[in-house]
């Protein structure tokens, strides 16, 4: 955030030089920055503050359409779950309930299934020689 602040300030002193050079008047040099801008030649400067003017509204334009992206996401979710965001954290009241039972759940998968995957592996293993 603070590197985008110092590019808005650049372009505000870059404006405002061009502006001084365009009635022909010398700005102040008070700021170093004033100084910087100053030094540059014309040609410079207009293609400096062009390509920040165009940086600035490529990167509006990609934040007004993430934004307009997310909401209509979140219309989305809204529309399917009707209850928007809250679902996610209406269902964490059911966490002591549900670890342990998806702990059981797994564990007797492993317990019944395992044997089965083995002994089906080991025949296959035994086909392929």
């Amino acid at each position: 955030m603070d590197r985008r602040a110092a590019l808005v300030e650049e372009l505000a002193v870059l404006r405002q030089v061009d502006e001084f050079a365009s009635k022909g008047v010398s700005p102040p040099r008070r700021k170093n920055s004033f100084s910087r801008a100053c030094s540059l030649p014309p040609n410079a400067r207009i293609s400096r503050i062009s390509s920040l003017e165009n940086m600035f509204s490529i990167s509006s334009n990609s934040l007004v359409s993430m934004t307009s992206q997310l909401s209509e996401a979140e219309e989305r979710e809204c529309g399917f779950a009707n209850r928007g965001r809250c679902k996610h954290l209406r269902s964490m009241g059911n966490v002591p309930k549900d670890l342990p039972a998806g702990t059981i759940g797994g564990t007797t998968q492993l317990i019944v299934v395992h044997p089965f995957d083995t002994i089906k592996v080991k025949l296959q293993s035994q086909s392929a020689e």
